[in-house]
């Protein structure tokens, strides 16, 4: 994570001399998704200054605001250094080159790593860390004889594992349509498999769903005929895991229950974040403040006795309640802006069908996984998570205005 902090700021400086030396590097400074960033960071601010009497440390959530730099730095340091058009052109075969070498690179450490998740699952060992970072045992599968564990791979927390490379497996899936040979298209296929895999055994419930959304999505668009057959061969798999695996079968029906407490505790924080937001609707309770002892006064308020307290569980209702309705409209309107951008460059680099075409598409796919994931949970928020969705965006605000140049 420090890491990742260090290389963002790294990027941040390195773009902002580039933004003074490269005049046409400025219209990514000006694009409508960066001012929306912009706009929420101004409204972030606002809100913190409003609520500083009840905050302990108030400037802390506009820190939080520093992945709009982040954003700002990789997205113009993508245009310093690959500054050549990319609409399929002749000037588009360094970046072409480089994303087709990228994603094998980082399709195939992702590939090992979902490997070592999926021993995880069954051994409940993590060798590389040991007792350090002990695997939290799947509760349905308390009191069976077999005993299951849900893998973050080389993160600390099996969420961020779980979003993270369900958003990732989208790459080489979609950069298999890319390959002429059926030999290096199974090997994309495979891994992409594995990834997801190592996905669907961390029984992350939200993500099973944003990742299902994402892939219907990619097949409709890339590969339509096998919509034909998909559906069926997936839903015989799961037929026969629910029968054989009682751990699984008690997962899924947990979905609609109620009762269940990892979804009563979500309910609880769901009515709490609300009422924040009905109490302030124009500058919310001020951004990332509204964990304990925030919702703890408004448990008290609604009569909830819990335990578990924390942010909200959902992007929408977390800017919602912190930022109050107009942070949330910059909020939406920043992710609808880059899905819009996004969608605009796919349909711009469509018919070249190049190796940048089948990783805009990935960005999309991956953006959907985060979308309808953050519905369940607060994954905006996860350093690692946000990151991977930054670059992303970032690598469309290079592709869109390198386009309109």
């Amino acid at each position: 994570m420090a890491g990742m902090e260090l290389f963002g700021w790294l990027l941040f400086a390195l773009a902002i001399v580039s933004l003074s030396q490269i005049p046409r590097l400025r219209k990514i400074m000006f694009h409508p998704v960066m001012c929306a960033a912009y706009a929420l960071t101004v409204w972030v601010a606002l809100g913190l200054w409003w609520n500083a009497a009840t905050i302990s440390k108030p400037w802390t959530g506009v820190a939080e605001m520093r992945w709009v730099l982040s954003l700002l730095g990789v997205a113009v340091t993508m245009a310093a250094i690959f500054g050549v058009r990319t609409d399929g052109n002749a000037g588009t075969k360094n970046i072409n080159l480089i994303s087709a070498k990228w994603v094998w690179a980082f399709t195939a450490v992702a590939t090992l790593i979902s490997l070592y998740a999926i021993s995880q699952y069954w051994t409940g060992a993590d060798w590389l860390r040991g007792a350090r970072s002990p695997l939290l045992l799947i509760e349905e599968s308390r009191g069976t004889d077999a005993l299951r564990y849900r893998p973050y791979g080389l993160f600390k927390m099996t969420l961020t594992y779980a979003c993270s490379y369900a958003m990732f497996g989208l790459v080489p899936f979609c950069f298999s349509f890319y390959q002429n040979s059926r030999r290096l298209f199974l090997i994309l296929q495979f891994s992409g498999a594995v990834i997801f895999l190592s996905v669907f055994m961390t029984f992350s419930r939200g993500v099973w769903i944003s990742l299902g959304c994402a892939l219907l999505f990619t097949l409709w668009f890339l590969w339509r005929k096998a919509l034909l057959w998909v559906p069926f061969v997936v839903a015989a798999l799961a037929g026969v895991a629910l029968m054989t695996s009682p751990v699984l079968r008690a997962r899924v029906s947990s979905v609609t229950d109620s009762k269940n407490e990892s979804n009563s505790e979500r309910m609880d924080l769901w009515r709490s974040n609300f009422l924040m937001f009905q109490t302030h609707p124009l500058l919310g309770v001020g951004y990332e403040q509204n964990g304990p002892p925030v919702v703890n006064e408004y448990y008290k308020e609604l009569g909830i006795k819990s335990e578990f307290a924390s942010h909200a569980h959902n992007n929408y209702l977390n800017f919602l309640s912190g930022t109050g309705l107009p942070g949330f409209a910059f909020f939406m309107f920043f992710i609808g802006g880059a899905l819009y951008t996004t969608w605009l460059n796919v349909v711009r680099l469509k018919p070249a069908r190049s190796p940048l075409y089948y990783l805009v598409f990935a960005s999309l796919a991956a953006q959907i996984v985060l979308h309808v994931g953050g519905l369940t949970e607060y994954n905006f928020g996860d350093a690692e998570v946000q990151y991977q969705y930054l670059a992303y965006v970032a690598l469309n605000l290079f592709v869109h205005t390198e386009n309109a140049s």
